[in-house]
Formats: C-alpha cells, sequence, structure tokens
C-alpha cells in the first residue's frame, strides 16, 4: 500500500506558487498517473507535494496539461468540469472525510461528507479562509490546446477542519487516510486520474484513501 509521508515547514514560508521554491524545494513528490479506462487518450502527467506547518496543511500540484478549460469562477460551484486537481482526505477513522477540488484557474469547492456522496458544504466564510496561489487566469475559454505546465498551491486551516470533525492533535506519525486526483469532466477530452487505485468512477471512495503520515 502507497504510503507518503507529509514533511513539516515553518509556518512563516508564504504561498509562492513556485515548484522549486522555499517551500517546496526538498518536499517529495508523489504521482498522480492511475489512469482510469473511460479517459480519452489525453492523460496529463500530474504530481503533488504535501507538507504542514502548526497551523495548517498545504499541497502543490503541477500539471503537464493540454486542452484546458476554466470557466467555473463562482466558490463551491462545480470545478471538477474544468481542468482540475483533487485532494481527498480523512482525518480520523471514526469521522468524514474532506474533498477539496481546485480548477486550474484558482476556484475551489470544498465539502465534508459523513458517508459517500453526502456531502455538507463548507461554509463560504470558512471557504474563503482557503490560501490558493495558480499560474493561470482564472477563466479560460475557449480552451487552451497547447501544451502547457500550470502549478496550483493550497494552504487548509487546521481550524476549518476542526470545525466539521473535532479537534485534531498533529504529531509526528499522526496518520491520515487520503486520495488525490486529475479530471476534467467537460474538456474536450475527458480523463479521471488517481494517486490509489480506485474501485470505480468515482473519486468519494473513502474506502480507497491509502495513508499518509505526519512527519
Amino acid at each position: 500500500m502507497k504510503t507518503y509521508k507529509i514533511n513539516k515547514i515553518d509556518e512563516s514560508l508564504p504561498l509562492d506558487g513556485e515548484w522549486s521554491g522555499k517551500c517546496w524545494a526538498q518536499i517529495p513528490h508523489l504521482d498522480i498517473e492511475l489512469i482510469h479506462p473511460k479517459s480519452s487518450f489525453h492523460h496529463p502527467e500530474t504530481k503533488a507535494k504535501l507538507a504542514y506547518d502548526k497551523n495548517s496543511i498545504r499541497g502543490i500540484f503541477k500539471v503537464e496539461d493540454q486542452y484546458i478549460r476554466s470557466t467555473t469562477t463562482k466558490l463551491q460551484d462545480g470545478v471538477c468540469q474544468d481542468s482540475c486537481v483533487e485532494f481527498f482526505f480523512k482525518p480520523k477513522p471514526d469521522v468524514g472525510y474532506f474533498n477539496f477540488e481546485f480548477n486550474c484557474g484558482g476556484n475551489m469547492l470544498c465539502q465534508y461528507s459523513i458517508a459517500p456522496r453526502n456531502g455538507q458544504i463548507i461554509d463560504i466564510k470558512d471557504a474563503q479562509k482557503v490560501e490558493i496561489q495558480h499560474s493561470l487566469p482564472p477563466v479560460i475559454d475557449p480552451e487552451i490546446t497547447e501544451p502547457t505546465i500550470w502549478l496550483l498551491e493550497f494552504k487548509i486551516p487546521f481550524s476549518i477542519l476542526e470545525k466539521y470533525c473535532g479537534s485534531l492533535e498533529i504529531t509526528s506519525g499522526t496518520q491520515w487516510t487520503a486520495n488525490l486526483y486529475k479530471c476534467g469532466d467537460k474538456t474536450s477530452h475527458p480523463h479521471w486520474i488517481s494517486y490509489a487505485p480506485i474501485s470505480k468512477l468515482d473519486f468519494h471512495l473513502p474506502d480507497c484513501f491509502v495513508p499518509i503520515v505526519f512527519a
């Protein structure tokens, strides 16, 4: 079973959207490379890094893409229809799971679900506390059709998560379970790609999450 180690970083490091910047230069990456058979022939090479500080969990995605679309601009709308990266995670065995979905233009949908497909939209005021850096403009329409590398970085305060799943005590060795995804449901070349295997074409599968461990 895959296990990714989440390294601790200094909370003073700002989001800079740089894959090899001060925040991320020494952080190992994971590959989002398991392609669902219903995908088109376009399989964007997607990598991600995760880290944490005393107040938040952070991540950055790097996507070598083509056929790139971004039309959803309202917070908490369906960004998975655009060129999208996603981080799903379950902080404790006895609670639900979170899904944080980001289109390439920096818009987000985030939910907390006790059971799959039974999601509670995270309050807009809480969602607005998530910091996001992105390398592409908010709207891309018509679609980009040339090879393009894009980046998206996020920072999610633990305090937001604790409103939904209770207190989180993050120490060395704390284990969550998670999966990460790349999709583009309504791009000209739809695709569904995951870090850990999924049993069907559905990302809301907490039983398919794998360990991520805080270093």
